[in-house]
Protein backbone atom coordinates (compact mmCIF):
# COMPACT_ATOMS: atom_id res chain seq x y z
CA UNK A 1 0.00 0.00 0.00
CA UNK A 2 2.84 2.21 0.92
CA UNK A 3 4.00 1.56 -2.60
CA UNK A 4 1.00 3.55 -4.24
CA UNK A 5 1.58 6.48 -1.98
CA UNK A 6 5.09 7.03 -3.05
CA UNK A 7 4.48 6.07 -6.67
CA UNK A 8 0.98 8.74 -6.31
CA UNK A 9 3.26 11.19 -4.79
CA UNK A 10 6.40 11.33 -7.17
CA UNK A 11 8.74 9.78 -4.79
CA UNK A 12 10.71 7.46 -7.28
CA UNK A 13 13.85 7.47 -5.58
CA UNK A 14 12.35 6.09 -1.79
CA UNK A 15 10.18 3.49 -3.94
CA UNK A 16 13.57 2.71 -5.44
CA UNK A 17 14.86 2.14 -2.16
CA UNK A 18 12.11 0.44 -0.72
CA UNK A 19 12.13 -2.36 -3.60
CA UNK A 20 16.29 -2.65 -2.76
CA UNK A 21 15.22 -3.63 0.43
CA UNK A 22 12.06 -6.15 -0.63
CA UNK A 23 14.71 -7.74 -3.42
CA UNK A 24 17.09 -8.54 -0.70
CA UNK A 25 14.34 -10.00 1.54
CA UNK A 26 12.89 -12.17 -1.46
CA UNK A 27 16.31 -13.58 -2.23
CA UNK A 28 16.80 -14.32 1.67
CA UNK A 29 13.32 -15.83 1.62
CA UNK A 30 12.48 -13.28 4.43
CA UNK A 31 9.30 -11.86 2.62
CA UNK A 32 6.28 -13.89 3.82
CA UNK A 33 4.42 -12.89 0.90
CA UNK A 34 7.06 -13.29 -1.02
CA UNK A 35 7.95 -11.80 -5.01
CA UNK A 36 4.50 -10.21 -5.57
CA UNK A 37 5.36 -7.88 -3.14
CA UNK A 38 7.95 -5.85 -5.50
CA UNK A 39 6.37 -7.14 -8.60
CA UNK A 40 3.19 -5.33 -7.41
CA UNK A 41 5.03 -2.00 -6.20
CA UNK A 42 7.18 -2.15 -9.90
CA UNK A 43 3.88 -2.38 -11.65
CA UNK A 44 2.17 0.99 -9.57
CA UNK A 45 5.73 2.71 -10.22
CA UNK A 46 5.34 2.16 -13.84
CA UNK A 47 1.43 2.81 -13.50
CA UNK A 48 2.15 6.18 -12.28
CA UNK A 49 4.89 6.76 -14.62
CA UNK A 50 2.80 5.99 -17.55
CA UNK A 51 4.19 2.84 -18.94
CA UNK A 52 1.07 0.94 -19.13
CA UNK A 53 2.09 -1.62 -21.17
CA UNK A 54 5.25 -2.53 -18.62
CA UNK A 55 2.36 -2.25 -15.72
CA UNK A 56 0.30 -4.89 -17.51
CA UNK A 57 3.60 -7.03 -17.94
CA UNK A 58 4.65 -6.93 -14.17
CA UNK A 59 1.12 -8.16 -12.80
CA UNK A 60 -0.30 -9.87 -15.13
CA UNK A 61 1.82 -13.16 -14.36
CA UNK A 62 1.83 -12.65 -10.63
CA UNK A 63 -2.20 -12.26 -10.08
CA UNK A 64 -2.89 -15.59 -9.08
CA UNK A 65 -0.53 -15.19 -6.22
CA UNK A 66 -1.83 -11.53 -5.08
CA UNK A 67 -3.99 -12.87 -2.38
CA UNK A 68 -0.62 -13.70 -0.58
CA UNK A 69 -0.39 -9.75 0.64
CA UNK A 70 -3.68 -10.42 2.63
CA UNK A 71 -6.28 -7.56 2.66
CA UNK A 72 -9.75 -7.42 2.19
CA UNK A 73 -10.75 -8.18 -1.26
CA UNK A 74 -11.61 -5.48 -1.90
CA UNK A 75 -8.61 -4.07 -1.37
CA UNK A 76 -6.99 -6.96 -3.29
CA UNK A 77 -9.35 -6.12 -6.12
CA UNK A 78 -7.62 -2.44 -6.51
CA UNK A 79 -4.66 -4.26 -7.70
CA UNK A 80 -6.80 -5.72 -10.23
CA UNK A 81 -7.93 -2.70 -11.18
CA UNK A 82 -4.59 -0.92 -11.72
CA UNK A 83 -4.13 -4.11 -13.98
CA UNK A 84 -7.81 -3.60 -16.01
CA UNK A 85 -6.83 0.39 -16.65
CA UNK A 86 -3.45 -0.25 -17.58
CA UNK A 87 -4.47 -3.07 -20.11
CA UNK A 88 -7.02 -0.67 -21.31
CA UNK A 89 -4.51 2.80 -21.45
CA UNK A 90 -2.13 -0.16 -23.31
CA UNK A 91 -4.71 -1.18 -26.48
CA UNK A 92 -5.29 -4.69 -24.96
CA UNK A 93 -8.83 -3.87 -24.77
CA UNK A 94 -9.73 -7.87 -25.14
CA UNK A 95 -7.63 -8.90 -22.29
CA UNK A 96 -9.07 -5.91 -19.90
CA UNK A 97 -12.54 -7.00 -20.93
CA UNK A 98 -12.13 -10.63 -20.47
CA UNK A 99 -10.71 -9.88 -16.44
CA UNK A 100 -13.62 -7.70 -16.14
CA UNK A 101 -16.06 -10.31 -17.25
CA UNK A 102 -14.18 -12.99 -14.56
CA UNK A 103 -14.69 -10.22 -11.94
CA UNK A 104 -18.25 -9.87 -12.77
CA UNK A 105 -18.96 -13.64 -12.73
CA UNK A 106 -16.99 -14.27 -9.24
CA UNK A 107 -19.09 -11.48 -7.61
CA UNK A 108 -22.60 -11.24 -9.43
CA UNK A 109 -24.78 -8.53 -8.25
CA UNK A 110 -28.09 -8.32 -7.03
CA UNK A 111 -29.83 -7.49 -10.30
CA UNK A 112 -28.22 -10.73 -12.25
CA UNK A 113 -29.40 -12.75 -9.16
CA UNK A 114 -33.26 -11.10 -9.75
CA UNK A 115 -33.18 -11.86 -13.45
Amino acid sequence: HMAFLLAACGERAELEERLKIMDRMVQRDELPAGRVVPVIARSVLAFAEGRYEDCASHLLPVMPDVVRIGGSNAQREVIEDTLIVALMKSGRIELARNRIQRRLTRRPSLRDRLG
